[in-house]
């Protein structure tokens, strides 16, 4: 036998055989333990980290502000001597003031004028009422309907080219 044929045979014999009985439950427990060991190493790694933290708060101790600490000051003694009158007076009214308030007329609110609006606006309003009217008004002569003439296209007149070649 060569060593092709006896590949050939493994091959048929190995694809003949059927599964050993209960393979679904060990590819389970396979998963299963796999999902175990995931949760143990996170677990172990959540307890190193926690641990970790907690010795280095015993060891730093705790947590205090670094700075220059303030100049200590000994409280003076104050005598109070208070007059009371038999009728408290009402304290002083405050004045009311009027609350200005701000009015948007559109939101959002308009962008600055740019430098050719702000041209226009000091136009109009240093402009005569004659040169404004004049503007406002319908001008006849500068508006009027398009008229197209109509297109008129004579016959072209040729010399028959097919008497000259023959």
């Amino acid at each position: 036998m060569t060593g092709d044929e006896l590949i050939e045979q493994a091959l048929a014999s190995y694809s003949e055989r059927e599964p050993r009985p209960g393979i679904e439950q060990r590819v389970m427990k396979g998963v299963h333990r796999a999902q175990a060991r995931r949760r143990a190493v996170w677990s172990a790694a959540g307890l190193a980290v926690a641990a970790g933290v907690l010795v280095t708060t015993i060891v730093t101790g705790p947590v205090s502000k670094v700075g220059v600490p303030a100049p200590r000051v000994e409280p003076q003694p104050v005598s109070v001597v208070r007059q009371v009158s038999a009728i408290p007076e009402p304290p002083a009214a405050r004045p009311v003031r009027a609350r200005r308030t701000r009015t948007v007329t559109s939101f959002p609110s308009s962008p600055p004028m740019t430098q050719n609006e702000r041209a226009l606006l000091a136009f109009v309003q240093s402009a005569p009422e004659e040169v404004l009217q004049s503007m406002i008004e319908p001008q006849e002569s500068a508006i009027r309907p398009i008229e197209i003439e109509e297109i008129v296209v004579a016959p072209l007149e040729s010399e028959d080219i097919y008497d000259r070649t023959n």
